[in-house]
């Protein structure tokens, strides 16, 4: 998923993704702002990311929009079954919350001083589940909203439906194998082509829509 995003972004010039040394500091701050005050009442906030840290979060990708001075931490999950009714989900957007708060700051002083205004938190839920943005959750078809790119969710879609069929091909060939049913490079059907799209199917968002 985090290759597809990053590939998926460049139809936006607008758009950065940063993919790597992501680990940022979960400043003390920081994490007495979020745990006793409500995110919106926040919002605008920058503490310095220098400053007394209490242990780190490290997000799958961060994306910037320099055109409009916004930033979206993002956290994909292929599934969130695993977190349950457990507290693990509320958990991880407070880290994600935290780590917004000098996520300006950090981008300045990181990353040849990109400036952003606005940062915002999405848990992306690879499976499709209904999306909860009170607790931060978005569906994997919402992200052309987060990613301000047409198309993102759609083609997104496809490359997850490839790679379900590739999988179901290499079972079958394993279980032939397994079985001895014939020679399993016979039976074994050729994977899904590169997936390709036109221009009209990616193009970046002159709109302006946040996660917020």
């Amino acid at each position: 998923m985090e290759q597809a995003v990053e590939r998926l972004a460049k139809a936006n010039p607008n758009v950065t993704v940063l993919t790597q040394s992501l680990k940022l500091p979960l400043v003390k701050a920081a994490l007495e702002a979020v745990s006793g005050n409500d995110w919106q009442s926040l919002d605008g906030i920058k503490l310095d990311c220098e400053a007394p840290a209490k242990g780190s979060y490290t997000p799958d990708l961060i994306v910037v929009n320099r055109a409009r001075h916004t930033a979206y931490i993002l956290d994909l999950k292929r599934s969130l079954a695993s977190y349950g009714d457990t507290s693990r989900l509320e958990e991880l957007k407070m880290k994600m919350m935290t780590a917004a708060m000098v996520l300006p700051d950090w981008l300045y002083k990181n990353h040849k001083r990109v400036m952003v205004d606005t940062v915002e938190v999405a848990i992306v839920d690879g499976a499709s589940r209904p999306s909860d943005h009170a607790t931060g959750v978005w569906a994997v078809s919402e992200i052309d909203d987060l990613r301000e790119i047409d198309g993102v969710a759609v083609c997104m879609a496809e490359l997850r439906s490839r790679f379900g069929r590739r999988v179901q091909q290499l079972l079958e060939a394993e279980a032939r194998k397994a079985l001895g049913v014939g020679d399993c490079v016979a039976h074994t059907r050729q994977a899904a082509g590169p997936v390709e799209w036109s221009g009209s199917q990616l193009r970046g968002r002159a709109g302006n829509r946040s996660a917020g």
